[in-house]
């Protein structure tokens, strides 16, 4: 998962001061009946960056978080029931 990744390409990225983007989702900040999984995981992606964030900044490094929000596709028109 993201948190390996992140292990294993800091110290490639170190030499650069690069950043790392985790890609998580508006649901780890506006939580939905019936989603409790899927949001925790979210605000977990949510959590690890912000720690990751300060723990790299001592190398000059960044850690950017992406949360888009929904997308027009056939999965939501099924989950919300209606067609878009």
């Amino acid at each position: 998962g993201i948190f390996r990744l992140s292990r294993s390409c800091i110290p490639l990225l170190r030499p650069s001061q690069g950043r790392i983007v985790n890609i998580s989702s508006l649901s780890a900040f506006i939580p939905r009946a019936s989603k409790s999984v899927y949001t925790s995981t979210k605000f977990a992606v949510e959590g690890m960056s912000a720690c990751l964030r300060a723990e790299v900044a001592k190398f000059k490094m960044s850690v950017s978080l992406v949360c888009p929000g929904f997308v027009k596709t056939r999965i939501i028109e099924k989950q919300i029931g209606e067609k878009l």
